[in-house]
């Protein structure tokens, strides 16, 4: 689409095009646009960090927190991390790069660009689809929780377990790292006969997978495949979740544990809608109804996807999970206490 702004682009001498790759982030002159968006970048990313680290230390310090819900938060919060420690750092420094300053070229309107090899491309993608699967299935899997916890108040301690919920946290990643492979194993097939310019937030299977210059065809078709069953699927289960939560709810004379784990729904609730709106906006700008928004906007969005689900998680579970919220006081007092001595 701008193959002509790439044209001056200056590639390191000691390697050839296929093995590296150059990222260009769409913001033009002056440097002072790029420069706040570092900027803003490096707060929300401290603060997605930070607050995932402080959920993850409390749930596992605190032996109240030791339940199955807390257990879920937990891995929610590593896979957070591992989000946006795999993209948001590039993200930045492709912001701040001047890969084509060697050619006396930049990014398009002289935006950033980044040169990046082949092999730190592939670990990134390979961890930011993983989390992000992970996450889907771990959302459908604390609805799944939810359901138990509202429709078998008694019986719930001896159906969901602690050990259950490590167990099946561990399949969630085990499943998004099996979905994940194979993305790989197709990318390394294809042919790379130019060098690979990405318009992108960061590498992506589809993005990667299309500087090819060969057919695509199977690598759309398992991508597919994928989105429907790391995506689509998940979200199914969380709609038939909350689905059979509400016929329980139709039901007269709740017991207190039960409009307990009805709280902890609208918790829930919130991080389900907080991740499948970033899935759904980092999508679509891909597509046609979003493609006259303009290219800043389209990479915002590809941006938030990478930020906003790890940014808000903390946000909704320490503050709306009162266990958690009493933790965090907790460790918040005894830090403060340690420190006066």
């Amino acid at each position: 689409m701008a193959s002509s702004n790439f044209s001056a682009i200056a590639l390191p001498p000691s390697l050839p095009p296929s093995d590296i790759i150059v990222m260009v982030t769409p913001f033009g002159d002056p440097p002072s646009v790029r420069l706040s968006l570092f900027g803003t970048l490096l707060l929300l990313f401290t603060a997605a960090v930070a607050g995932n680290a402080l959920l993850c230390s409390v749930v596992c310090l605190e032996r109240r927190l030791r339940t199955p819900m807390c257990t879920f938060i937990a891995s929610m919060a590593l896979t957070d991390i591992v989000q946006v420690a795999s993209s948001v750092p590039r993200i930045m420094a492709n912001l701040l790069g001047d890969g084509g300053a060697a050619g006396g070229g930049g990014g398009p309107r002289g935006g950033g660009v980044g040169l990046v090899s082949v092999a730190e491309c592939t670990a990134q993608m390979f961890l930011m689809h993983v989390s992000v699967r992970a996450q889907a299935f771990l959302l459908a899997l604390m609805s799944v929780d939810r359901y138990l916890a509202v429709a078998f108040p008694l019986r719930y301690r001896s159906l969901v377990t602690n050990g259950a919920a490590l167990r099946a946290s561990a399949a969630a990643a085990a499943a998004a790292c099996a979905l994940t492979c194979p993305n790989v194993a197709l990318l390394v097939g294809l042919d790379y006969c130019r060098a690979r310019v990405l318009a992108a937030v960061y590498c992506s299977f589809y993005s990667v997978a299309f500087t090819s210059c060969g057919d695509v065809g199977a690598q759309r078709r398992y991508g597919y495949a994928t989105l429907a069953l790391a995506t689509a699927l998940p979200a199914c289960a969380v709609a038939l979740a909350y689905a059979l939560i509400l016929l329980e709810c139709r039901k007269a004379g709740l017991r207190r544990g039960q409009r307990k784990a009805l709280r902890t729904c609208v918790t829930h609730l919130l991080a389900v809608g907080a991740f499948f709106a970033s899935v759904f906006f980092s999508f679509a700008s891909n597509i046609s109804f979003l493609a006259g928004v303009g290219a800043e906007v389209s990479y915002c969005l590809q941006g938030l996807h990478c930020i906003v689900p790890a940014l808000v998680n903390p946000v909704i579970y320490g503050l709306g999970t009162a266990e958690i919220r009493r933790g965090c006081v907790k460790r918040f007092r005894r830090r403060v206490a340690d420190g006066g001595r």
